[in-house]
């Protein structure tokens, strides 16, 4: 069951931290394989949102979905693999509060 969960700043802040890095070794535009010095905040957007849904009570399907549309219709990228997506959500599930 899937439920909401209330975290204060402090902890929203930590989920946000580890999500970002999350984001950054999954780097679905490349970014850090052109450059190693890029800002470390490129995906801090999408990480935010995959908090806000994690604490939020998201499942994996939702999870996926918000995955899949940042970033083939948000950053304009070509569709990937199903399994592509489902495995990051599958990470970002693990930091569920």
């Amino acid at each position: 069951m899937n439920k909401k969960t209330e975290v204060g700043q402090e902890r929203f802040d930590e989920l946000l931290a580890e999500c970002i890095q999350m984001w950054n070794d999954f780097d679905p535009i490349g970014v850090y394989d052109l450059d190693d010095n890029w800002p470390r905040d490129e995906y801090e957007t999408y990480a935010r949102q995959s908090v806000k849904l994690l604490t939020s009570g998201a499942d994996l399907y939702r999870l996926k979905a918000f995955v899949r549309s940042a970033v083939h219709v948000t950053m304009g990228l070509p569709d990937k693999p199903d399994e592509v997506f489902a495995t990051f959500a599958e990470k970002l599930k693990t930091l569920e509060t």
